[in-house]
């Protein structure tokens, strides 16, 4: 299921966001989208573990330092437009111990696999290499 789930992102990370303005429309990659708003210290071209812990807690609604399946469910489905179900098999195909929460430990295990070379940068080349990754079967802890 996870390997399906990561098809699919991998083919809408290559498909193209178009974005207008009064005088072009340029074709924004889905990654691109990501390493803009992830990328926040400084815009650095890549992500790092702190940057990527504070993407990731966004949706942790209730500040509890733990995403609880609804919060992710609720946000995910909202952010990216898709269905409910959608957002619970992503949900379930990444967490780790699937004990219904992410937690520090688990979204550092998904960000460590990001980062291929382990220097604590996850570059765009890594983000699409970690997608490959998971696209083969392959999980966050192992």
């Amino acid at each position: 299921m996870f390997a399906v789930l990561c098809s699919v992102l991998i083919s809408s990370a290559f498909a193209a966001v178009t974005t207008h303005s009064p005088d072009v429309t340029t074709a924004i990659s889905p990654v691109s989208l990501f390493f803009t708003g992830y990328d926040t210290n400084p815009k650095d071209g890549v992500i790092s573990n702190p940057e990527f812990h504070k993407a990731a807690y966004t949706y942790d609604t209730d500040g509890d330092r733990t995403i609880t399946k609804l919060e992710f469910v609720t946000l995910y489905s909202t952010r990216l437009g898709v269905s409910e179900h959608q957002a619970e098999v992503t949900f379930n195909a990444i967490d780790i111990n699937q004990d219904g929460t992410f937690d520090d430990k688990e979204i550092s295990a998904i960000y460590n696999v990001f980062d291929g070379n382990g220097d604590g940068q996850m570059t765009p080349e890594e983000f699409l290499a970690g997608f490959t990754r998971f696209s083969t079967g392959h999980s966050a802890s192992g």
